[in-house]
């Protein structure tokens, strides 16, 4: 009886030790994951415009990736939606594609601006490629004055970050070890017009 105690007491602490670490690293803001910051929105000429940057979007196995030569995709997903009383009313989703190689036999990186008519930046240094990758300034969400006015509207929104497919003859064995994304949680602005 006493030995199943210590037992049950023992996994107890272990558990609790766990859980404030866990819970300590949230609070103080010490986990290492991507996070969204300086998110702002702005009308100019009747258009929402929002602008973010991504901070730690190339860290730990995504830096190893990138260096590798293993393209990485960053995507923001824009997400406009209407407050209601049960479910809130999505508006508009805008998403934005980036995506950062480096060519180490040039000793550049590329960036591909996806999605529509493409284009494409190389750089040499390192910061001005995540400044390309992880800094979205104005993007265009919608025309404001197709919304209807007096209301409040959220714009949320999301980063995730993934290794894209090889053209290896196993991709799809690849696949299954390489292509876990991570990603942000949702950040939201609520505003009215």
């Amino acid at each position: 009886m006493t030995g199943c105690l210590l037992r049950t007491r023992g996994l107890l602490i272990v558990f609790l030790f766990l859980f404030s670490l866990f819970f300590a690293q949230n609070l103080l803001g010490l986990e290492n994951g991507p996070v969204i910051k300086n998110f702002t929105i702005l009308d100019r000429n009747g258009t929402l415009l929002a602008s973010l940057n991504l901070e730690n979007g190339l860290r730990g196995e995504i830096q190893d990736a990138l260096n590798s030569g293993i393209t990485v995709q960053f995507s923001y997903v824009f997400e406009l939606s209407r407050p209601r009383f049960l479910i809130d009313k999505t508006i508009k989703t805008v998403t934005v594609v980036r995506s950062l190689t480096y060519d180490y036999l040039k000793r550049e990186y590329r960036v591909l601006f996806g999605s529509g008519p493409e284009r494409m930046v190389s750089v040499r240094n390192e910061d001005e490629a995540r400044e390309f990758a992880c800094s979205l300034k104005e993007v265009d969400i919608v025309d404001l004055r197709s919304l209807p006015q007096g209301n409040v509207f959220t714009l949320r929104v999301k980063a995730s970050i993934k290794k894209e497919e090889s053209e290896l003859p196993f991709k799809r064995l690849f696949s299954l070890f390489l292509n876990r994304s991570i990603e942000t949680r949702w950040y939201e602005i609520r505003f009215r017009y």
